[in-house]
């Protein structure tokens, strides 16, 4: 396996998990009817991180397509390496188009 490859892949694997991390304590810590406080008719809200993480989390994944669209050569779109043939070139602009 190429060097750039395991590269590439291992911060791809790394971005994918911590972005998983993220969305889980995300999903962990928002906002339920008990936390919620309600005191003369006025609804209080504690501060909570949950929306924080779940930025950070979206913004993790789109630096990862955004590496993985760069090093791959936009799908054979650019023509960046040897010329695909045109049902690779398809199958990977269909996939790219369904990741995103």
């Amino acid at each position: 396996m190429d060097q750039r490859m395991i590269i590439v892949s291992s911060i791809m694997g790394s971005l994918g998990v911590l972005s998983a991390i993220l969305g889980f304590s995300a999903e962990g810590t928002k906002l339920t009817v008990w936390t919620v406080y309600r005191y003369r008719g006025v609804c209080l809200y504690p501060q909570n991180p949950a929306l924080g993480l779940g930025v950070c989390a979206a913004i993790f994944l789109i630096v990862g397509q955004i590496i993985f669209a760069v090093v791959g050569g936009c799908c054979g779109c650019c023509k960046s390496r040897a010329i695909p043939s045109e049902t690779n070139r398809v199958i990977g602009v269909v996939c790219a188009v369904f990741s995103w």
